[in-house]
Order: C-alpha cells, then sequence, then structure tokens
C-alpha cells in the first residue's frame, strides 16, 4: 500500500484513473496481502474495477495473479480451497466464510467450440492476461498497492459510455459467441452505446450463438431483460433484434407487422417493446411481455373495414412462449406463470366482484395482481383510443381483487362451509352429481347471491336436490 490509500476497519481504499476509488473489503485484502507476501504479484480484475470506477459498489471480486495453481494451494494451506476449474488456472478460495475465484495470467488458446480455449498458456504478464478478455470495460485491473492496469482504454470508455471489444472484434465473437449477448447485456444494464465495429462484428457473428447452451443465452437475455431500466433493455432489444431473431426466429414476423388498428400506434414488435418501458423488475412479468404478442402476425386478420384483428394469439401464444421457454431449459415455474399470463392478458371483463373471484379462481393471488400490471403496460404500450376507459377498467378489476382477497372470501368448494357430506345427507348418492352441487354453491358465493354460511348453503343446497 502507499500513501494514496486508505485503511477502513480492516479494509482497503485505493485511488483508481479519473480521481475514482475501489474498496478492497477485508476478506480480499487478505488474498491480496498473502499473495504478495508469498512473492506473487496479485490484482483485482474485470466487473470489480469497472463497478469501482462508475462509483457502483461492486458484489464479486475476481483476482489474478502470476502464482500457478500449485502455488495458489500452497499460499492458502489451511484455508478452504475448491480446485473449481483448475485446468483453466482457477481455484477458489474461501477468506471470510466468502468465495474468492483467483485465476493464474493466462493466454487463451484456439475456441473451436466458438464458447472456450481447447487450452490455455499460463504467463507471468498482467498485460497479457488482460488482452484476452472481452471488452475494454472488462479488461482492467489493479493491486492493493495501486497499480492499475488495462487493455485498450477503458477508462475512457466508460467515460464515454462505449462497449468495445479488446482487439478485434470479429475475433472476440469468433471465441466466444456468448458475448455477443453479454455486450447487449452491459449495453442495456449501463445506458451504453456499444462501439460501431463492436456492433457490426455481433451482427455478423451472431449465427455463432447456436454453439451457445440454451442455458447461458436464457441467463443473458434474463439478465438482459431485467435491467432495472426497461426502456434501456427495449433499446438495445430494438438495435439488435436481427440478433434475437437467431435465438427467437418466432419474432421475426412481428418486426415489420403493422397492426392497422386504432388501438395500437406502433407495430407489433415496436409495441411489444414499449410495454417494458416502464415495467416493474420482475422476472417472470418482464418474460410475459416480451413474449405477449409473439403470435400477433401469425393469427392476423383484417376485416372489411381495413382494420386488423388478432382472435387466438392470447391462447396460442401462450403455448408458443412456453414452448420458446422451455426450448431455452427456463426453469418450470417461470414457464408455467409466463404461460398463465399470457393466455388471459387480452381478458376482457367487465370489473365486477364476480370476474374478480374469476381471475383469482384461474391465477392464484400473486399471478392474478401480475396480470394486473401486465395488462396496464400493455394498454400505456397502445395509441390513445379508449385507453383512459380501458385503464379505469383496470384499476375497478384490481379493487375487487384487492377486495377480495382481503376479505379472505370463498375461491374454491374446498373454501365453502359445507362438503361432500353434508350433500350425501340430504340424499344424494356419492358421484359426480355431488361435485356438481358443491360447484353451484360455490358459483352462488362468488355471484353473492348467498353468503358462504353453513346455514344458508344447506338451505340451498335442498332447493338444488329437489329441482
Amino acid at each position: 500500500m502507499d500513501g494514496n490509500d486508505i485503511v477502513i476497519d480492516g479494509g482497503v481504499s485505493v485511488t483508481l484513473p479519473d480521481n475514482g476509488a475501489i474498496y478492497f473489503p477485508p476478506h480480499i485484502v487478505t488474498v491480496l496481502k498473502m499473495l504478495n507476501e508469498a512473492g506473487f504479484e496479485a490484482f483485482a480484475v474485470g466487473g470489480c474495477v469497472r463497478d469501482a470506477m462508475m462509483g457502483i459498489t461492486p458484489h464479486d471480486y475476481d483476482v489474478c495473479t502470476d502464482a500457478e495453481t500449485e502455488d495458489i494451494k500452497k499460499v492458502f494451506d489451511g484455508f478452504n480451497v475448491i480446485e473449481t476449474g483448475i485446468k483453466h488456472g482457477t481455484v477458489t478460495v474461501l477468506s471470510g466464510g466468502k468465495p474468492i475465484e483467483i485465476t493464474t495470467y493466462r493466454i487463451d488458446g484456439d475456441y473451436k467450440d466458438h464458447r472456450r480455449p481447447e487450452k490455455v498458456i499460463f504467463t507471468k504478464s498482467i498485460e497479457d492476461d488482460l488482452k484476452r478478455r472481452d471488452f475494454t470495460v472488462n479488461a482492467m485491473a489493479v493491486s492493493l498497492d495501486g497499480k492499475f492496469c488495462c487493455a485498450g482504454d477503458g477508462v475512457k470508455d466508460l467515460k464515454d459510455g462505449v462497449i468495445r471489444c479488446v482487439g478485434v472484434a470479429e475475433n472476440r465473437f469468433s471465441e466466444d459467441a456468448l458475448r455477443i449477448l453479454r455486450a447487449m447485456r452491459f449495453a442495456a444494464r449501463f445506458g451504453f452505446e456499444i462501439e460501431e465495429e463492436t456492433f457490426r462484428a455481433m451482427k455478423c457473428k451472431r449465427n455463432l450463438l447456436a454453439y451457445i447452451s440454451s442455458e447461458r443465452i436464457f441467463a443473458e437475455l434474463s439478465g438482459l431483460l431485467l435491467v432495472e431500466d426497461g426502456k434501456r433493455a427495449s433499446r438495445v432489444l430494438d438495435i439488435c433484434k436481427d440478433i434475437v431473431s437467431v435465438i427467437i426466429p418466432e419474432f421475426k414476423p412481428a418486426f415489420n407487422c403493422d397492426q392497422s388498428s386504432r388501438h395500437h400506434k406502433y407495430n407489433v414488435w415496436q409495441h411489444i417493446l414499449h410495454t417494458l418501458d416502464n415495467a416493474e423488475n420482475d422476472i417472470f412479468l418482464r418474460w410475459a411481455l416480451f413474449l405477449h404478442d409473439i403470435c400477433k402476425p401469425y393469427f392476423m386478420v383484417v376485416g372489411i373495414d381495413g382494420r386488423g384483428h388478432f382472435p387466438g394469439h392470447d391462447f396460442y401464444g401462450a403455448a408458443v412462449a412456453r414452448d420458446i421457454l422451455k426450448r431455452l431449459k427456463a426453469p418450470g415455474e417461470l414457464c408455467e406463470n409466463v404461460y398463465l399470463l399470457i393466455k388471459y392478458h387480452d381478458l376482457r371483463l367487465s370489473p365486477s366482484r364476480k370476474n374478480a373471484a374469476k381471475i383469482l379462481q384461474l391465477m392464484g393471488e400473486e399471478n392474478a395482481l401480475r396480470l394486473l400490471k401486465m395488462m396496464r403496460y400493455d394498454i400505456l404500450a397502445q395509441s390513445s383510443f379508449r385507453q383512459d376507459e380501458k385503464l379505469e377498467m383496470v384499476e375497478l378489476l384490481e379493487k375487487n381483487i384487492n377486495k377480495y382477497i382481503a376479505e379472505q372470501s370463498c375461491l374454491n368448494v374446498k373454501d365453502l362451509c359445507i362438503g361432500g357430506s353434508d350433500i350425501i345427507a340430504l340424499g344424494i348418492k356419492p358421484g359426480p352429481r355431488i361435485k356438481e352441487i358443491l360447484n353451484e354453491l360455490l358459483e352462488s358465493v362468488i355471484d353473492g347471491n348467498v353468503e358462504n354460511d353453513r346455514q344458508q348453503l344447506l338451505l340451498l343446497a335442498e332447493k338444488i336436490v329437489k329441482r
């Protein structure tokens, strides 16, 4: 450490270029110090440096060093050391109970599968290691004593808000095609522009995404969709739609599909993106909005009045969206929740107590509340034609749903104050007729024709039996 470093409660704050600073918490200081005291270089590298320079508190710290894996294990003898990526020079050390990845400086060999190098060559140069990295804003490193290294001009690119490949962009994406989606995610997360040559190479190499596992594609797309500012996500998705169509080709017809409707001022693709603009940062909601109108172009019917109609786009779109998510190996819970949200997103219901109960029956409380948000975002991305009226209907429906939830009102047969044995006692033999009577009683409760009261329900059940 030098005179510019500040020690804080066992952690150390180190000065960065442009008057920035990075704080190394005690468990990171321990790792860097132990490597240094054993005679090795050690740097914090990548995202933690980038975030610190942007004034964002890093959540993860990766360390690189000229020590090879056997040396690292000796330095941290007595620590819990996990050989997470020994082939590529990476081990994980538990310091202060937190996992820290430590990687030997390396030069990557050939990337035959467009994802990972066939082999790596260990080097003693931090500069060589940084040259193999993806983007200049991620190719920066700083040591405990304040030595700063970078490949390219990551400091300037951060200041200018630019995503730029280290070295030749086409080479970077040929090596690892997942970097294409990472560039999109970073641009959306930080609101950065993608440098022209980098963007050209992304489009040129987009078909290499076929080599990337579905799980990794899903993770990157989810990260992009879940950036805090939905407008940034929609902007990047729009400029990169040719890349999106490689992953989800079902979108292609949406790009130029004019809806020919008084209810819409955007084509299908632009409408989809605008629903994301102000959407709450919820993975179920954002994926549902992203896929909600994917089937519209396939179901468009133009009436004799020249206006577009889309019968069945919600029902079939839900099934297609679920298939897409399954193809991307998304979690089952996400597949099913998105299916439900899309299936019912275009419901045109009066905002009655009965319809509030119906939605709760169909979707459950959590998804019913998500559906209301989805409807609202959908309407806000439409034209002004009857927009206020539509929003008012959603608001009234929301009030009834919230009232129903607050009252813990009856929604299912099991919530009724009588059961099958009570119906049998009225002379009905066990069988499907019992279920029919109970369902009729439930409908009467939901409609408000009778209270969920045992005596009232028994009286109504007697009338039903005698019909």
